[in-house]
């Protein structure tokens, strides 16, 4: 037993020895009574400075725990010390009190004649947290103004991190004879034109961002529907109107379904503002035609899908439960890859749920398609084009997460999406389509395709 305790000491005496802030005196016996090694639980080694080092706001009181060795000592008294009292101060039972922000070193020494004392590197950080970015929201920073009315770009902007210790923000207008702008981040046109606002931080972190801002005689309004009371249903060849994606868990727990269902396209989950974010967060899922979805999970409570034909055309009708007037869709795809995505759709419309109109498009159908490509195909962006398998990776800030799309203005209570073009149908073969700005083979590998966001609207220049 002796020779365990003496191998501990040993031990403890090697790590002590490696760095600062800590004390040993490797000639007394821990048998003597005296102290032999003071440490602080507080404290973390920094590799940086080789020093163990405390560390709390110049606000702050922290409380230290000081450990003795040996833990029989018969004298465990110890002395608090620091060097800079302007910067902090420290009782004698080792409770710091920060004033300002800076370094200091505290001491801790034995008061049993043992001559062992440590000391530490004491970081007092700053309270007063400065801003490190200006946040404004996309309306904001690219700002469309009618004459006449007002803008509240204050509202659009916020400081990171959230506990900046001073959130007051400053604008002013680069040009006064196009805007003016209140202390309060209020936007008055005064005549058309284009200028820009600076936005700046009055924390001292000196920060500074500018927005866009266009005064117009009109401007372009998108009002999008309400999609709160809408029923959607699902045309598939096998009756298979959704494919579970986001799975987790096991029979045994329960299964957790994350993804696939249809409401999916409703629910405003979007996470992120650009396609090189995390992307559109929920998404419809179905089984690409021509293809099959097998789970591949022991006892999964959903059965497999069966190959989806070829030939057939899945579509989802949408029932507004009114007539409205409309003229344009809302589309994301699933942020994953080309091979998952609609290439090109094709729009009915309906009062009576079933006899459909085809709602036409000058602007998204191509007018002069190559040979052998119909001449009605509303065609989605694709971020990076329609053919090939690609991924996400070169994307910009500015690409976006969804497009508001134009249609010719139309008055329907149905609205039938038919999913007309996807990766493995698109090319110059027949049956296939090809948009003329992106020539070349799509991908046919993936088992699933999807749509990420959708809704209907009506916009118009006021």
């Amino acid at each position: 037993m002796k020779i365990i305790k003496s191998f501990i000491l040993l031990a403890f005496i090697a790590l002590c020895s490696s760095f600062q802030g800590c004390s040993i005196d490797p000639t007394l016996d821990a048998r003597s009574g005296k102290v032999t090694a003071i440490t602080v639980r507080e404290a973390s080694y920094v590799a940086a400075i080789n020093w163990m080092r405390i560390s709390l706001k110049d606000n702050e009181t922290l409380q230290l725990t000081a450990d003795v060795m040996p833990r029989m000592a018969n004298n465990k008294n110890l002395t608090f010390s620091n060097k800079h009292p302007n910067l902090m101060t420290v009782d004698q039972n080792g409770l710091i009190t920060g004033k300002a922000f800076g370094i200091d070193t505290l001491t801790i020494s034995a008061t049993d004649g043992s001559g062992i004392s440590v000391s530490y590197q004491v970081m007092l950080v700053d309270h007063m947290v400065k801003a490190t970015a200006i946040n404004v929201m996309a309306d904001g920073a690219n700002m469309f103004v009618k004459l006449g009315n007002t803008f509240d770009l204050g509202s659009r902007v916020t400081l990171s991190p959230n506990d900046t210790w001073n959130k007051a923000i400053t604008f002013t207008s680069n040009d006064e004879s196009i805007v003016t702008i209140s202390a309060a981040g209020i936007v008055t046109p005064v005549e058309e034109g284009t200028t820009t606002i600076t936005i700046k931080t009055a924390d001292g972190s000196n920060l500074s961002r500018d927005v866009n801002v266009t005064v117009q005689g009109i401007v372009q309004v998108w009002e999008d529907f309400n999609t709160a009371n809408w029923a959607t249903e699902v045309t598939t060849a096998t009756g298979y109107t959704w494919a579970a994606d986001g799975i987790t868990g096991n029979a045994a727990d329960g299964w957790n379904i994350g993804n696939g269902q249809i409401e999916k396209l409703f629910d405003g989950n979007i996470n992120g503002t650009t396609a090189v974010e995390v992307g559109l967060n929920t998404y419809w899922m179905i089984a690409k035609p021509g293809k099959a979805y097998p789970y591949n999970r022991v006892d999964f409570p959903l059965a497999d899908i069966p190959t989806q034909p070829l030939d057939f055309m899945p579509y989802f009708t949408i029932d507004m439960k009114q007539e409205m007037t409309l003229n344009y869709i809302i589309w994301g795809n699933r942020n994953f890859n080309n091979r998952g995505s609609w290439y090109g759709i094709r729009i009915y419309g309906s009062n009576d749920g079933t006899n459909f109109t085809q709602i036409r498009s000058e602007e998204n159908e191509v007018a002069d398609p190559i040979p052998g490509t119909p001449a009605d195909i509303f065609w989605i962006p694709q971020l990076r084009g329609y053919n090939g398998d690609q991924g996400w990776g070169t994307l910009t800030p500015t690409d976006p997460l969804f497009y508001r799309l134009l249609f010719d203005e139309s008055s329907y209570r149905y609205i039938k999406i038919e999913l007309a073009v996807w990766s493995d149908v698109y090319g110059t073969g027949a049956g296939q389509f090809q948009h003329p700005n992106w020539i070349g083979p799509g991908s046919t590998s993936g088992l699933t395709i999807n749509v990420g966001k959708f809704g209907l609207g009506y916009m118009y220049w006021d």
